[in-house]
């Protein structure tokens, strides 16, 4: 199963966009993607929290 995700361009664009960050810089880009895709921001910093 993960190695199809890998394959995934979406996904590689992703890791890409990952790569080399702090967790904070990950969070901070993760956020302005979801709200760049229309998501809540504050929906998705809730649940980046409870991990």
């Amino acid at each position: 199963m993960s190695g199809k995700l890998n394959s995934d361009p979406r996904m590689q664009q992703f890791n890409q966009l990952m790569s080399g960050k702090t967790y904070e810089q990950q969070k901070e880009t993760l956020l302005n993607y979801a709200q760049s895709k229309g998501f809540d921001r504050n929906m998705i910093a809730q649940l980046l929290s409870h991990r």
